[in-house]
């Protein structure tokens, strides 16, 4: 039987009396797994992740990471945040291994795994440069390697490719997919982009405008190993995108007719 890692069980959040970001949001999260997550803007995404990281406390519902409730610092998340967020004071391979150290990892220990995901990530010789001299594309692998160096079973990834031009994203795309094969980690991936969220993804949750609701929960039918350039062209792909696009649409537009 495959163990459930993320359990959330009719989840609100509200801000405020005016502002309910999730109402009644239940979803389960699987061993290995990849799960996206696509919605418009300020649809309760982020507050997803927010709260399973430990990041928010109150909430209505049920909520477990592996059986436990979510809190702050725990080691079985990791959390990849949209910007690559590296200390300029710090070389790639010190910010590579920087999670690591806070969560008391010795020095030699932390050097070489440090060293390890870079390599991974196409870094192998950058270890010792500064951020600044690093691209926006090779910040990113930097934190890519930086949340692999944790152990921790669930990743946590809050659109960390959006800011990024198309070419770079599908090379990070795939090397995503590479290193959660080869890592064995269960992934949660917020996203804006549905082609994004199908290629990488075992499923695809959709979101409706805020409050955020499920919508759909759809099952990604393509073989893998996969790769995103390929996918591009794929019939059965384009065919999962369309359908995926019809559900958001009709979301918006049920949410729209219930504001007139």
């Amino acid at each position: 039987m495959v163990a459930c890692l993320v359990d959330l069980s009719e989840l609100s959040v509200k801000f405020s009396a005016s502002v309910t970001a999730i109402e009644s949001l239940s979803l389960r999260i699987y061993d290995k797994e990849f799960v996206s997550i696509v919605g418009p803007s300020g649809c309760g995404k982020t507050t997803v992740l927010n709260v399973l990281a430990g990041l928010i406390s109150e909430y209505e519902g049920k909520a477990f990471v592996r059986g436990q409730s979510p809190r702050s610092g725990n080691p079985e998340v990791a959390y990849m945040l949209a910007r690559d967020s590296l200390f300029p004071w710090r070389t790639a391979i010190e910010n590579a291994a920087y999670g690591m150290e806070i969560r008391g990892v010795s020095a030699v220990t932390r050097s070489q795994r440090a060293r390890e995901l870079l390599s991974k990530v196409g870094l192998e010789g950058f270890e010792h440069a500064w951020p600044k001299a690093l691209s926006q594309g090779m910040r990113q692998r930097v934190a890519l390697a930086r949340t692999f160096c944790l152990d921790s079973p669930i990743l946590l990834m809050d659109e960390p490719f959006g800011a990024l031009d198309a070419q770079t994203k599908i090379q990070l795309e795939d090397l995503l997919l590479d290193l959660w094969s080869t890592e064995s980690r269960t992934v949660l991936f917020v996203t804006h982009d549905l082609a994004e969220a199908v290629a990488l993804s075992d499923r695809v949750i959709v979101m409706s405008p805020r409050p955020g609701k499920i919508l759909a929960d759809v099952k990604v039918e393509l073989n893998r190993p996969r790769s995103v350039r390929e996918l591009q062209s794929n019939p059965k792909f384009l065919s999962l995108y369309g359908e995926i696009w019809k559900i958001f649409e009709q979301g918006f537009d049920q949410t729209s007719r219930s504001l007139d």
